[in-house]
């Protein structure tokens, strides 16, 4: 006994698969909807100079990330860039990272005050961005989590201004996946400081 079957599509069955992969659709969107999401924001950077043994600057560059799903996203890590983390140029050069002596740090809060931040800094280590800490902050929905790289450079040598600008590479990574870069070039030629100049 043989068996043949004829298939035939009509626009019922055109309809019906057109609106199967709406519904698809409509629940993927709908699913990644109510998945964390996490927005980056910024502030205004603190350029300050200030005196020690030597003359130096200190930057700090306000961070945000606010949370705009509705779930929970864990902050991974602060990891290094493709680039140097920090390049100092001169005259629109890059010069070698040697000539200028600094420090990298990472604080939770947003510090605008240079005096606070000096302080705090007295009491904590570089950050070690190329080891990739863990940090494992949760920020829930619609909460703002709030960090400051800071840089603290000299800036003076032999009555010679060592750089002009500072460029600032970081990326953040997020246990959903996303991962966010910040990139900033800070003018400080603006900000030397008169009072090496005694």
């Amino acid at each position: 006994m043989r068996f043949t079957i004829k298939e035939e599509v009509g626009l019922s069955d055109v309809f019906t698969l057109f609106a199967l992969v709406i519904s698809a659709a409509a629940f993927w969107l709908s699913y990644k909807s109510n998945d964390g999401y996490i927005v980056k924001g910024g502030g205004r950077v603190v350029v300050h100079p200030y005196k020690t043994l030597t003359c130096n600057i200190l930057l700090s560059i306000p961070v945000s990330y606010h949370n705009s799903g509705k779930r929970a996203v864990t902050l991974r890590r602060f990891i290094p860039a493709d680039v140097p983390k920090v390049i100092f140029t001169k005259n629109q050069k890059m010069i070698k990272e040697v000539e200028a002596d600094y420090k990298f740090y990472i604080l939770e809060g947003n510090f605008t005050k240079p005096s606070n931040i000096l302080t705090q800094l007295e009491n904590v280590a570089e950050y070690p961005l190329d080891s990739y800490k863990h940090l494992g902050v949760l920020i829930k929905p619609n909460e703002v989590y709030e960090a400051s790289l800071i840089i603290t450079a000299q800036n003076y040598n032999n009555n010679k201004i060592i750089f002009d600008d500072v460029m600032v590479a970081v990326n953040v990574e997020f246990e959903n996946g996303q991962s966010l870069e910040h990139r900033l070039a800070v003018d400080v030629k603006s900000n030397i400081p008169a009072l090496c100049n005694d």
